[in-house]
């Protein structure tokens, strides 16, 4: 090559080579298409879906709202303002103009039962058995008004069920202990002479079986009634679960979580729920992972991985620790805590207060509380679950799924957290430990869940789901329903509390109904319950986003639409932070997408 003159050859080259950059790097600037079309198909990778022309409430920590997003693979790619974010499409995006609807994250929800709402719609949405009464509004049990009432409707399954096969019902939380308590077992053998039968609660356990039922297991398991009694407990009732939980067909199984699946999508825009599962319903949940067709993430707890009756400290030594073992799509959680109590809309909350009365008024005449004036305990600090909560906390699990309702529950499990933390044997650098429902709570208590790391998580449902605001005004007066679940004490405590539905029947699964009780604190009657504790729009959004994903370990993929997370997110046909208060709940829900997977969408709109 020539020089120029005054140059070496040396720098002749790289002035040529700086020049001949320059003007590639200024055509590139010019014509960009061109430079594409140019470059091989394979390093080209433009975002599938563009949603542009809304209100995109990205649920970030300063609540930023934006107006576009653009989603490839199954990440966000971008957020932002429409005319940035249009000009990333490609000859084969899909662009949805919003026409200013609402998108908001994909809901998390940090308790829920779908794989149990899978089982019990097997049992009891049935086309072959008309129920004589009501099923609950909590879905899929039936809310039993006597013995007798009981007996009428196993008598109305039996008719369609062939002799020798289980025959299954399931009773609301309310009622199903108030029901068999007077029930002898020879009444339920003489209405069930030739098929077993199981009486199941509404959380998944046995309560009742006949003769036929109880001959499957030995004598001596703890917890076989005795004499002429209906009712079982301990190691009994759990194998009549199992028996159960076995005796639904997997393809039956599959199917119904396929339906479920749906459901959530299209009517509440749930994208990820913690949950408890058993092994007959993880198994249905395995083949659905395997092929690529789940549709709802899990966040699921392990206690039922544990045999029951184990020494807790040599099980968990024995085990080794698997939070947060898993995918995207399915993961452990960590343990489930159990709980301390039962509801406190059947008198069963432990409270540190007794309670005003023993029976259910005029709500469910004739039904007496089962449970003592405290509760399902006395004043004592006596748990049965204590030990196991524990070890799986000193030996460093995440605590998911628990349940406590009332003050002295909640007091309990607070204690059972801080022994556990003074004496731990492995370090997990993610631990979350979680409270559930949290219907009652000492105020005194609050500041210990800030203490300990412990993260609340809040279910409307138990206030305000009716007919529960008037059973407990029934149970524990007025005065005391307006100091229940104080959600705005939390987080100005510096706490951020998650939200939960924990049942099936809708609108109260869903989670702009808990949203809107959130923030109205009203309920049926539009009576308002301690109004000091209503929260922002924001923070109640944030409850089911945002914070959510932070108690089941995803603040980093989840609840938040930001460029590399998850493209997890719902679609609203209306203003979230306009719409009147009460009629956040009635927001139409559009599209669902997870994954950057359309979940659902509502026909002929976009």
């Amino acid at each position: 090559m020539k020089s120029f003159p005054g140059t070496s050859t040396v720098q002749t080259k790289s002035l040529f080579i700086h020049t001949v950059l320059v003007l590639v790097l200024a055509w590139f600037s010019a014509a960009p298409g061109k430079a594409q079309q140019n470059l091989p198909p394979e390093l080209i990778s433009y975002p599938q879906l563009i949603l542009y022309n809304g209100k995109v409430l990205t649920a970030d920590d300063r609540f930023t709202i934006a107006e576009a997003v653009a989603i490839r693979d199954d990440k966000f790619l971008a957020v932002g303002t429409t005319d940035r974010i249009l000009k990333m499409a490609g000859p084969r995006t899909r662009q949805v103009d919003l026409k200013r609807k609402s998108v908001v994250p994909g809901f998390i929800d940090t308790h829920q039962h779908l794989p149990n709402f899978v089982t019990r719609g097997y049992y009891m949405e049935r086309k072959d058995v008309q129920w004589d009464g009501e099923i609950s509004p909590a879905g899929q049990t039936l809310i039993l008004e006597s013995p007798e009432h009981l007996l009428h409707n196993i008598k109305k399954i039996i008719e369609v069920t062939p002799p020798g096969k289980l025959v299954v019902l399931y009773g609301s939380s309310d009622t199903v202990s108030a029901a068999t308590s007077d029930l002898r077992r020879s009444q339920l053998d003489a209405v069930s002479p030739n098929h077993p039968v199981a009486i199941m609660a509404a959380s998944g356990s046995a309560d009742a079986a006949n003769t036929l039922e109880l001959m499957k297991f030995p004598k001596n398991f703890s917890g076989y009634p005795q004499d002429d009694d209906v009712a079982v407990s301990g190691r009994v009732a759990e194998m009549i679960l199992l028996d159960v939980l076995w005796n639904i067909p997997q393809e039956e199984l599959i199917t119904k979580f396929k339906e479920k699946m749906l459901e959530y999508s299209a009517n509440s825009g749930l994208t990820t729920i913690a949950s408890r599962i058993y092994p007959n319903e993880l198994s249905a949940l395995r083949e659905l992972w395997a092929k690529g067709e789940l549709t709802v993430r899990f966040r699921l707890n392990a206690n039922t991985f544990v045999p029951p009756g184990e020494n807790p400290e040599m099980a968990y030594k024995r085990m080794g620790n698997i939070t947060d073992f898993g995918d995207d799509w399915v993961r452990i959680s960590g343990m489930g805590g159990g709980a301390t109590d039962s509801s406190g809309q059947s008198g069963g909350a432990w409270t540190s207060f007794r309670r005003l009365r023993d029976d259910f008024g005029s709500i469910y005449p004739g039904l007496k509380v089962p449970y003592g004036s405290y509760g399902t305990r006395g004043l004592e600090d006596r748990w049965a679950g204590k030990e196991n909560v524990v070890q799986m906390v000193r030996y460093g699990w995440s605590i998911a799924n628990t349940h406590t309702v009332g003050d002295r529950g909640t007091t309990v499990y607070l204690d059972t957290y801080e022994e556990a933390l003074k004496d731990p044997v492995f370090r997990n650098s993610n631990q979350r430990l979680t409270l559930d429902h949290l219907l009652m709570v000492r105020p005194e208590d609050i500041p210990r869940f800030k203490r300990l790391g412990v993260y609340p998580s809040i279910a409307p449902w138990f206030l305000f789901m009716p007919p529960n605001t008037d059973i407990l005004v029934h149970l524990y007066g007025e005065e005391r329903v307006d100091t229940m679940m104080p959600v705005k004490s939390y987080i100005l405590a510096g706490i951020k509390p998650g939200a939960e539905a924990d049942v099936d029947g809708r609108p109260y699964r869903d989670p702009l109904w808990t949203i809107e009780k959130l923030v109205t604190r009203k309920d049926e009657k539009g009576r308002v319950w301690n109004a000091k504790e209503k929260v922002t729009r924001e923070e109640a959004l944030w409850m089911y986003t945002n914070w959510s994903a932070y108690q089941r370990g995803d603040e980093k993929t989840l609840g938040i639409i930001e460029p590399g997370r998850l493209a997890d997110l719902v679609v609203l046909d209306g203003d979230y932070m306009t719409v009147p208060e009460d009629d956040i709940s009635d927001l139409p829900l559009v599209m669902t997408i997870v994954g950057g997977k359309i979940a659902y969408e509502k026909p002929g709109l976009f």
